[in-house]
């Protein structure tokens, strides 16, 4: 983010909705099978999400550590157990 612009790449937030699709598709058991025969659905998905994680990670988020901690807490943690 140059000068307050801000530009979304659309192609890896497609790319995250493919692999949120493939994860769901995996583990839905029988019902579905989407090249599970020559690539197991074990394969890819952690490495997917640790690199679009990772990309589309903003180190303004950063500044203050402790927010940042606090933050993802209550918006991750807190609707996870209520």
């Amino acid at each position: 983010m140059e000068n307050g612009t801000h530009q979304t790449d659309y192609r890896f937030k497609l790319l995250y909705a493919i692999g949120m699709v493939l994860i769901v598709a995996g583990h839905a058991g029988g019902g579905v099978s989407l090249l599970n025969d020559w690539v197991p659905h074990n394969a890819y998905h952690i490495g997917l999400f640790v690199f679009a994680s990772g990309y589309f990670f903003r180190t303004d988020c950063w500044k203050s550590p402790v927010q940042f901690v606090r933050k993802k807490f209550c918006s991750l943690l807190v609707p996870y157990f209520v």
